[in-house]
Parts: C-alpha cells; structure tokens; sequence
C-alpha cells in the first residue's frame, strides 16, 4: 500500500509538472508569434477550430471500423 501511493504520488507530481510547463510554453509561444505577425498568429489561431472538429470526426470514423 505504501509503495502504490508513492508511485501514484510521483506520478501526479511529474504529470501536474510536465502540464504547467507545457501552459507556459504554449503561452510564450503565442506571445512570441503575437510579436512576430499578429496577423499570421490570428489565421493560425482560427486554423485550430477546424482541425479539432476534423480530428474528432475522424476519430470516431475510425472507431467505427
């Protein structure tokens, strides 16, 4: 019991960790974007609305089969 909760508690730990990370680089990332082209980051930023769609209709196409 006490060596599952310490694996659990390690696990929790990096996975929180490698998610705020990520949260922060995703941010610098579009800050950096913003003042390279604001303009190009905005097109990018409304390109992401149909590929989750499309992703997710493929999906469960795939799942189908």
């Amino acid at each position: 019991m006490g060596s599952d909760i310490s694996v659990i508690q390690d696990g929790l730990s990096t996975n929180v960790s490698m998610f705020i990370r990520s949260c922060i680089f995703i941010v610098v990332a579009f800050v950096f974007l913003f003042i390279l082209s604001w303009q190009l980051t905005l097109v990018m930023i409304g390109s992401i609305l149909p590929v989750i769609i499309f992703g997710a209709f493929y999906g469960q196409a795939m799942k189908k089969t």
